[in-house]
């Protein structure tokens, strides 16, 4: 069940790289979103490196967001 969660939280991260190349700031939403489930996982497992890639991935996805706030985008 892990695996497939994994794949959707993997999707999630695909569309929003496909949905930020349109331009679309929603695209943000998607990859944090995609990201969140890994946290969880990486916290169901108990394993570090992937909760804590997952927070700083989306770190840089809300510091980017924020980014494009401002440039207007």
């Amino acid at each position: 069940m892990i695996d497939i969660i994994g794949h959707i939280g993997y999707l999630l991260i695909a569309l929003g790289i496909w949905r930020l190349s349109k331009l679309d700031n929603r695209g943000w939403l998607l990859r944090f979103a995609g990201e969140l489930v890994w946290v969880v996982i990486g916290v169901i497992l108990n394993m570090t490196s992937i909760t804590a890639w997952g927070l700083i991935f989306m770190a840089i996805d809300g510091w980017s967001y924020y980014k494009w706030r401002k440039a207007g985008i």
